[in-house]
């Protein structure tokens, strides 16, 4: 009677609902992943996967990468598929391993007297599909049709190396508000929790480094903030928190040289939006579209940013990412490539999730109706936009 209970709860709705999700996802991503991997010069399917097969075979490549993690596992699944099928399941393997650190976080930070498995899992690929708002009025597209450009999204299927630091850079953000959350509790942490945090942003790091682009200046400033009001009130803990981000600094150190001095990069420039215009005639309204429910969030709860440890943090992630999109660039040919906006993508993945977790704990305290339902509408609109740009992707729609 008691192994066939047991036996229920493994095979319960939620979780054959979670496991169907996660397979359908898996199955259209590495899909995906390979037809951009086996596309010839000037098919469909266009993206940067071509080149990082070349990168992890040394063939033809003036500018080797120097993040080698993603690299290595193409070489090593090499040893049994094509090269084409390495890449895809190299990309596959990282992109749906941060499927199991979101739901991990997920469930720790979704109240627990509002959890289900089935909300849960409904979150998380909510937050996997969502990209920037579409609107039917197409002269705000400078490329008609390409949704992607100008705009930006935090779930760019067209660049493996943004989805391979995902699950590592996803560890390392919400690791960092834990460790926040028990300085503002108890003000103690646990040593693991700080070896686990360095651990995860070495390896975002080393997979690539555009998550700490943005998020070592942004941990700056919310420490500050945190030390002058007292939630950090020693230098012990201090600095056990600076301590944590060593690896993965030398590291961004060993990575400059090679792309900003000796590669073709000639350095990094400062101007006012001189990438961004060149894919946006409206920047500020490209902003609204990818961030309309995590602004709708912050501007309605402006109280509770600094009292609440996801909000706070994934504002100040967005906005360090927002000055870095806007004023640096990288010099030389690979300006137009946009590079330091992808930091700014990264952002726009974790303000999602912050400010829909946030909502999702907080409805049911709101008096306000108007509230909720404008939140469900336009979170709704972010997931269906997304649903409809995959599948545009996927169809082999050109992203640019």
């Amino acid at each position: 009677m008691e192994k066939s209970f047991r036996k229920k709860r493994v095979f319960s709705s939620p979780a054959i609902c979670f496991l169907l999700f996660f397979i359908t996802y898996t199955a259209a991503t590495f899909y995906l992943f390979y037809l951009q991997s086996a596309a010839l010069p000037g098919e469909n399917y266009l993206s940067d996967m071509p080149f990082y097969i070349m990168g992890a075979f040394g063939e033809n490549l003036r500018d080797p990468y120097p993040y080698k993690l993603f690299f290595w596992c193409i070489r090593l699944f090499s040893c049994i598929f094509s090269k084409e099928i390495s890449a895809a399941v190299a990309t596959t393997l990282f992109n749906s391993l941060n499927v199991f650190v979101l739901y991990h976080f997920a469930k720790k930070l979704i109240k627990k007297d509002l959890q289900s498995d089935f909300k849960n899992t409904f979150l998380i690929f909510s937050w996997l599909i969502a990209s920037m708002v579409i609107v039917p009025y197409f002269n705000i597209y400078k490329f008609p049709g390409q949704y992607y450009i100008g705009q930006g999204t935090g779930n760019m299927w067209h660049n493996a190396t943004y989805l391979a630091t995902r699950p590592f850079s996803t560890a390392s953000f919400f690791l960092f508000i834990e460790i926040l959350d028990d300085l503002d509790h108890s003000g103690i942490v646990h040593i693991k929790k700080f070896g686990l945090f360095s651990i995860s942003l070495f390896l975002s790091v080393f997979t690539k480094p555009t998550f700490a682009i943005v998020f070592f200046p942004a941990v700056l400033i919310i420490l500050v903030v945190k030390f002058l009001k007292g939630s950090i009130n020693s230098f012990p803990n201090l600095f056990k928190i600076l301590l944590c981000f060593i690896p993965a600094g030398l590291d961004m150190i060993r990575q400059f040289f090679p792309v900003f001095v000796r590669g073709e990069g000639s350095g990094i420039g400062f101007g006012f939006a001189d990438v961004w215009s060149l894919y946006s005639d409206n920047i500020l309204l490209s902003i609204i579209l990818c961030f309309a429910f995590p602004i709708f969030i912050y501007l309605s709860n402006l109280r509770n940013l600094i009292k609440n440890n996801p909000l706070f943090i994934s504002l100040i992630l967005t906005l360090v990412s927002l000055a870095e999109g806007i004023f640096i660039y990288e010099k030389g040919p690979r300006m137009p490539d946009g590079n330091f906006l992808q930091g700014y993508q990264h952002a726009m993945f974790y303000s999602f999730i912050c400010t829909s977790i946030f909502f999702v704990n907080e409805k049911s305290h709101r008096m306000s109706k108007a509230y909720n339902i404008t939140g469900a509408i336009i979170f709704s609109a972010h997931v269906v936009s997304g649903f409809y740009y995959f599948i545009r992707i996927l169809s082999g729609m050109k992203f640019y």
